[in-house]
């Protein structure tokens, strides 16, 4: 799917927060636009084969990074990094997950930590 019309009906962030396990996340670019693409799967790699079925993709969409989301009580937090992947671009990741809790979990806040290493 190389149409631009088809690329703008996809979230930026689209993640599966139905109960409080463990989440992990894929930062994603297709072109020049980023996305966080979510759920309680236990690998990156899967997250991103999932979401290239989902939104009926090629392979031109590029992992840029990975980490974990654990909420509780008012707050995700965000951090780590995927094996495979890597770490996450903070400031872009930090912005989609603002722009997602604004919008669906009022009173929420956001925690960003990252690996040392």
């Amino acid at each position: 799917m190389n149409d631009l019309e088809e690329l703008i009906k996809i979230p930026e962030v689209d993640i599966d927060l139905e109960n409080n396990l463990g989440y992990k996340f894929v930062q994603l670019r297709i072109g020049d636009k980023n996305y966080i693409y979510g759920r309680n799967v236990g690998y990156h790699c899967q997250l991103v084969e999932n979401f290239k079925l989902k939104h009926a993709l090629s392979e031109e969409v590029s992992p840029v990074g990975g980490g974990s989301i654990k909420i509780s009580y008012n707050k995700l937090t965000i951090g780590g990094k995927s094996e495979k992947y890597g770490k996450f671009e903070v400031d872009t990741t930090k912005k989609l997950f603002k722009t997602y809790i604004e919008e669906n979990l009022k009173g929420y806040s956001l925690n960003i930590y990252q690996p040392i290493r």
